[in-house]
């Protein structure tokens, strides 16, 4: 079992309305005020970690929109390439453009993946 230390912290307050504030909280929520700040404490590391996931879920956001976009394209590659509308060397080219511009879609998802604070593995997370 840890063993428990005891730091102690001495808050100022700028006033006593603000010491009767404090008491206040901790009477209504029925905590010390030491669990009250220890709350406050945690609750904010909660956000940091929100906006994390926030400004994951944009950058996943985007690839999908990036990804949802090729295909389309690719789709209507394979539409001309049935109708045969287009010579074969011209298929050809836009097929590769399409598979090097996807590429480059990767690639700077990988960026801001690899920018990103957030880890997927079970590891410490580690900012960068």
């Amino acid at each position: 079992m840890k063993e428990k230390k005891r730091i102690h912290l001495c808050l100022y307050v700028k006033d006593e309305k603000e010491k009767e504030e404090i008491n206040k909280i901790c009477k209504a929520q029925k905590e010390s005020k030491s669990s009250l700040f220890r709350k406050l404490m945690f609750s904010q590391k909660h956000f940091e970690l929100l906006n994390e996931i926030k400004n994951f879920n944009q950058i996943n956001k985007e690839l999908v929109i990036q990804i949802k976009r090729y295909g389309v394209n690719l789709n209507q590659i394979a539409y001309h390439l049935n109708i045969d509308v287009s010579t074969e060397e011209l298929s050809k080219q836009k097929l590769e453009k399409l598979f090097i511009d996807f590429s480059k879609i990767i690639k700077e998802y990988e960026e801001k993946w690899s920018q990103s604070p957030l880890s997927l593995s079970n590891k410490k997370r580690i900012k960068r």
